[in-house]
This record gives structure tokens, C-alpha cells and sequence, in this order.
């Protein structure tokens, strides 16, 4: 007795996310139907392990929705290799919609030459150029939040198309242009 696909991904719904591993490992239907629902929201302490498996299955990587990196806690994990294998899980989340960076200390370049086109986007590091080349490349972002800034960077004035609400430190406001002159109404200060 077989259950349709469209039946399972209903239970599915009503799954316990603590109990989705155990989903996937009982044969390759519930791997597949289950694994969508695992790896669409990643917020897990080991960033390290999270990026091994997401380098070494990309099918899975291309699942993630929601990517939250909660802290780097030790000088080991802000190393070089650490950063670089951040940015190359990040790049390969192609379908990724919400990155929050907040609490941690991820320079933007590990932005750099992301395919995804977020909607919500946290950042707590300083803003640098990097960033900024990130920003303006994101046409689909409604919700920003953002850590400090270097006040001489400013957004170019088409930047940001689709921007519903900001929340961003006072350094924003009275320096960046874009931000006061095009979406005033949309500030509010953390």
C-alpha cells in the first residue's frame, strides 16, 4: 500500500522538525519530501558541519530558504578557511531568500558573488564596499536590517527597488542619502 505524494507532504506539515532526520533516512521518497522540509530553514550552532554538507550535496544547499549563521564563538572559527568555506556554502544556496548575519562577526566579503536574490536581509558587521556591491545587486529585498556603517558609503539612488522597511543603526540615517532622501518613511532606528 502505497500513500500519494501529495498525502505525505500533508503529514509532513504536522511533523515534528526534530524528527525529519529520522524521515529521511527510511527510503528515497521520504528522503526527498523530507530533506525539502530540513534543509529549508538552517539555524544550527555548528556552522562547520552545516557547510560541509551543504558543499558536499549542492542538491541540498539549492533547498535552503533561510540561512542564519547564530555566532562565531572561538578565534578558530573566524579563521580564513572558516570565512572562505562560509562564503562558498553561501554561494551555493541558490534559492536562498532570508540571510541573517546579526550577532556575528562575517566580513561582507564572503557576499561576494552569491546567486541568490534574498527578500529579508540582516547584517550586523560594519558596512563596507563589499556590502554596499552586495546591496545594490539585491533588487528583491523588503526588509534590511543593518549593523553599523562607514558613513562616506552611500547606495547608489536605484538601489534597493523593492525596499518596505529598514531597521538600521542611528549611522544610517543622517549620512546615507538613499536611505534619508528616497525611504524616509521606512526607517526605524534600532
Amino acid at each position: 500500500m502505497f500513500l500519494n505524494t501529495d498525502v505525505l507532504v500533508s503529514i509532513l506539515d504536522y511533523v515534528n522538525p526534530s524528527d525529519l532526520p529520522s524521515l529521511c533516512r527510511v527510503n528515497s521518497t521520504f528522503y526527498q519530501l523530507a530533506s525539502n522540509d530540513l534543509y529549508r530553514h538552517i539555524c544550527y550552532p555548528d556552522i562547520l558541519h552545516v557547510c560541509y554538507t551543504l558543499l558536499f550535496w549542492p542538491d541540498l544547499a539549492a533547498k535552503v530558504r533561510h540561512f542564519e549563521i547564530p555566532h562565531l564563538n572561538t578565534a578558530s572559527q573566524r579563521c580564513w578557511s572558516t570565512l572562505s568555506m562560509i562564503a562558498k556554502t553561501l554561494r551555493s544556496m541558490t534559492g536562498l531568500q532570508s540571510l541573517y548575519l546579526i550577532g556575528v562577526h562575517v566580513p561582507s566579503w564572503v557576499l561576494q558573488h552569491c546567486p541568490f536574490r534574498v527578500t529579508t536581509f540582516s547584517f550586523a558587521p560594519e558596512c563596507d564596499t563589499d556590502l554596499v556591491g552586495f546591496l545594490e545587486l539585491q533588487e528583491h529585498i523588503q526588509d534590511l536590517t543593518l549593523g553599523s556603517c562607514n558613513p562616506n558609503l552611500v547606495l547608489k539612488p536605484t538601489a534597493l527597488p523593492n525596499l518596505a522597511k529598514v531597521k538600521a543603526q542611528p549611522s544610517w540615517h543622517p549620512r546615507t542619502s538613499y536611505l534619508q532622501c528616497h525611504i524616509p518613511r521606512y526607517i526605524t532606528q534600532c
